[in-house]
């Protein structure tokens, strides 16, 4: 067979070098892709966020600004109210059962009002009148020495109040 003259001097030819070129183009595009893509899709937890756990602060701080019955506070980057009730604390996910709404909690009415369709909350997140279908969704409280400390990655539903849920203090 006769080969070409630039098989003899062992460099590759120009259909060869385009070829090569292709697929190393190629593959690299693709691993650039796939490397933007897991970047994209990792999780991103932050300490002291929604999807963890939340340190809210000591129980002296949380308990002189929260007496019982006062307005819940309201904890924006872990989504969540913290009520003080009669049986304890109560920390609440900040959206509305019926359609996922924000709910804020409404000064003059003295209770949750969720703007899409009316819902309406006491401080314990029992439904007062709306389309709302149970209560709003809870979030395990623990009290570590001195220390609140909120998960906000699990998310209870409930369909009833019960002074079980609340975390005594």
């Amino acid at each position: 067979m006769a080969e070409t003259k630039a098989q003899e001097t062992g460099i590759f030819s120009r259909r060869e070098f385009l070829r090569w070129g292709f697929w190393a183009a190629t593959a690299l595009a693709t691993a650039e892709i796939g490397g933007a893509m897991l970047v994209f899709f990792w999780p991103k937890l932050k300490a002291g966020a929604f999807g963890g756990e939340v340190n809210i602060g000591t129980l002296d701080e949380i308990l002189g600004q929260l007496p019982v019955n006062a307005v819940p506070l309201y904890f924006r980057d872990a989504r969540f109210y913290l009520s003080h009730i009669e049986d304890g604390l109560l920390a609440m996910y900040r959206k509305c059962p019926h359609l996922g709404c924000v709910v804020p909690w409404n000064f003059e009415e003295d209770q949750f009002h969720c703007p899409c369709h009316s819902s309406l909350y006491n401080r314990k997140g029992e439904v007062l009148g709306g389309p709302a279908p149970r209560p709003l969704d809870l979030m395990a409280i623990e009290i570590r020495g001195s220390e609140i400390w909120v998960n906000t990655g699990e998310i209870t539903q409930r369909s009833a109040y019960d002074p079980s849920q609340a975390t005594s203090v």
